[in-house]
């Protein structure tokens, strides 16, 4: 996989999810709006619109919106993350629907550049979130397992990944979904990753 580092998404580090997400038709219209915003809202904005959101929200919030990833210094990943209440969209879905609120860290969604795709990158992502939470919780919304996954998708991250990294099944909501979580705080680690040297804020 090679050296991985993290850091947390900021002010500072926003021209690299700009970097990251720029090539990419999905990312560079939604800009990790969608399950922040109402439906129509978020079509409307969709592009420049979602991207001032997401600048505005990068300044507001007193926790990380998610980390990215990098390799030799380029971001070749990232991974949304933030309580449940961020994600309003999200939150009146079918998919929580029944799953109470214990103040947990969701991870909504994962994104890897195209030429970093099936190394690990992914994997990394999620141990360093579960390393960052410490004894928090932390949730997923996975395909599942016997959802025949389509690259539109892959987004979301598979039932197994999770499965990977210690989190069980709490509820099957939809045929294609499934929510999962982690209560323990002992985080798997992946080989070739390691934390940026300086400090970041840490999703606590």
């Amino acid at each position: 996989m090679g050296d991985v580092r993290f850091r947390a998404l900021s002010a500072a580090t926003l021209p690299d999810l700009v970097t990251l997400f720029a090539p990419d038709r999905e990312c560079a219209g939604c800009w990790c709006q969608f399950f922040v915003l109402p439906g129509s809202e978020f079509s409307a904005g969709w592009g420049a619109a979602n991207r001032a959101r997401l600048a505005a929200q990068v300044e507001a919030e007193t926790e990380p919106l998610g980390l990215l990833a990098y390799r030799d210094d380029r971001p070749v990943g990232w991974c949304a993350t933030g309580p449940r209440s961020r994600y309003r969209r999200l939150a009146r879905s079918p998919v929580l629907r029944g799953v109470p609120d214990v103040g947990a860290l969701l991870v909504p969604c994962f994104f890897v550049a195209a030429d970093a795709r099936g190394d690990g990158v992914v994997d990394a992502l999620l141990a360093e979130v579960l390393a960052r939470a410490g004894d928090r919780p932390v949730e997923g919304i996975p395909r599942a397992a016997a959802d025949r996954l389509r690259p539109a998708d892959a987004y979301l991250g598979t039932e197994s990944l999770f499965a990977r990294h210690g989190f069980t099944v709490l509820a099957r909501p939809l045929p294609t979904r499934v929510v999962m979580r982690r209560a323990t705080r002992a985080p798997t680690r992946v080989p070739g990753a390691t934390r940026a040297p300086a400090r970041v804020p840490r999703a606590t």
